[in-house]
């Protein structure tokens, strides 16, 4: 058929991602030699080394293993006579969370020390475990600003050889190798409409604003709700226990047909900590605050010369947040929003202090 049905239309997920691994990773057992070279092209193209021989490259008979020890993928590699381990990361639109590139790399490190891990692995007694354990980040979703500051960051950390793979570069090995089959053609054509969906994207616009609003680098809370915040305070509760903070962000999401920055006061009420009599006293304590922080923005306005709207219905919100008042953004008055929004940050600030003193703390 002219127009054949495309898989990964489907197959979204990041499991279907670890799959595409697994299956290239899997070419290098195959006896046919158009996939045993997409096989060991995909190995040249993680060890970043474009010259290693076929020869010198050998994938362990039980590898790839897929969900291993947590590890989204996971390898052993034969590349001369070392042993090369490998750990991918696989990602669409997430990002690492648990400090999860360490704990998988000492753990896999921590392998090497044992016998066990290293008996039959391959036909060879005298192949030794290669010093550089192999980290592969693999990303094809939206990389924001602070999300390249933390991976390079970890590059230079982490107890691995790390290998960076994002859209476009998994792009350039596809475009080679799309030809030789039908699944290779389709996830090429998958992540070439995928790109394009990037640009300008909800993850790009929020990228921008936040650029804009806090500078660059500054790491945010991405929901793919299609929400975005970040907070800028927090009040500490009088019983010092954290659970109880009232937290300030700033949001922004989308607006009827638009986008709105919102400035928002926050607690989780459903993790509240304390006796009935206590929870009762920081619930109604959160609305004294609330009304103050309403209050303190309309003076931070008239100040700026700013004109906003104060909220007080929260209709259809969640009991723990209050929306205080937002502005629509839009193409033409971005860079305007954006600059009120840095400033009223900077007064907001100010102005908890003085209320709250070493109870508020300055995110």
């Amino acid at each position: 058929m002219k127009n054949r049905p495309n898989i990964f239309d489907y197959a979204t997920k990041e499991l279907s991602q670890d799959a595409v691994v697994c299956w290239l990773l899997k070419c290098c057992h195959s006896d046919n030699d158009i996939y045993k070279n997409i096989g060991y092209d995909f190995v040249r193209f993680i060890l970043g080394d474009e010259c290693v021989s076929e020869k010198n490259i050998e994938l362990e008979k039980n590898s790839p293993h897929a969900q291993y020890y947590h590890m989204d993928v996971y390898a052993n590699i034969r590349v001369g006579e070392e042993i090369v381990p490998v750990i991918f990361e696989d990602k669409t639109d997430t990002f690492l969370h648990g400090s999860q590139e360490t704990r998988y790399t000492e753990m896999v490190n921590g392998w090497k020390n044992d016998k066990k891990w290293t008996k039959e692995l391959f036909d060879n007694d005298r192949l030794k475990w290669s010093e550089n354990t192999r980290y592969v980040f693999f990303k094809t979703g939206y990389v924001f600003d602070w999300q390249r500051k933390e991976i390079e960051r970890f590059k230079t950390e982490l107890n691995a050889k790390v290998k960076i793979i994002y859209i476009d570069d998994i792009l350039k090995f596809t475009a080679v190798h799309k030809d030789k089959d039908f699944l290779l053609a389709d996830y090429h054509e998958y992540l070439l409409r995928k790109k394009s969906g990037l640009a300008d994207s909800t993850e790009d616009r929020y990228n921008r604003y936040f650029r804009k609003i806090f500078g660059d680098n500054k790491s945010f809370l991405y929901n793919h709700q299609q929400w975005a915040a970040r907070n800028i305070g927090e009040i500490e509760d009088q019983s010092k226990k954290s659970e109880n903070k009232i937290s300030y962000s700033i949001r922004t999401g989308r607006y009827k047909n638009g986008y709105a920055v919102v400035f928002q006061q926050y607690r989780n009420e459903k993790t509240l900590i304390g006796s009935c009599e206590e929870k009762k006293r920081l619930t109604e304590r959160r609305y004294v605050i609330t009304e103050s922080a309403r209050e303190m923005c309309k003076q931070i306005a008239q100040r700026l010369g700013v004109e906003i709207n104060i909220e007080h219905n929260d209709k259809n919100r969640m009991p723990s947040q209050n929306n205080i008042f937002k502005l629509v953004i839009d193409k033409d008055n971005e860079d305007m929003v954006c600059s009120i929004f840095k400033e009223f940050i900077k007064e907001f600030n100010k102005a908890a202090k003085e209320k709250y003193n070493d109870k508020y703390i300055i995110c």
